[in-house]
């Protein structure tokens, strides 16, 4: 393989991978979710819940137990990210968290907190969820 700036070339096949910033070689990421990864991105999954859960009990009344509370799971659910960024990408990773979680936090916000959305707000979720689908589904369609 050579090294040229962001991407490596393998001479036998020619085909070009990109290379993270600093490193010689590419990063290898799986592209199936195993059980191990599933069980990490519902560990993520909950923990963000309940930091969302936690922002809104401090928006409605500010505390410092509250704002550290809310501190520490956004922190610990990051922790999480990471692996998963390790293991299947950043792309994949923060996609298929972030669908998950805009679904789940709005269904809290909508369901435990009484919040109303307006039928633009109720389109932008419903397109959101649609173009992240699309995004964490497109090399899969793709063949890619």
């Amino acid at each position: 393989m050579t090294a040229s700036g962001l991407y490596t070339t393998d001479r036998a096949t020619g085909r070009i991978e990109a290379v993270p910033w600093g490193l010689s070689a590419p990063c290898p990421v799986e592209t199936d979710l195993t059980l191990s990864g599933f069980l990490q991105l519902v560990a993520s999954t909950v923990i963000f819940l309940f930091a969302a859960t936690c922002a809104k009990s401090w928006a409605l009344a500010p505390s410092m137990p509250k704002l550290a509370l809310t501190l520490i799971l956004y922190s610990a659910g990051n922790l999480v990210m990471l692996r998963l960024v390790r293991e299947f990408g950043m792309a994949s990773a923060f996609s298929l968290s972030a669908i998950i979680q805009l679904v789940a936090i709005n269904v809290i916000a909508l369901a435990f907190f009484g919040e109303r959305l307006t039928a633009l707000q109720s389109g932008g979720i419903v397109l959101a969820i649609l173009a992240v689908g699309l995004i964490t589904l497109g090399p899969q369609a793709g063949g890619q």
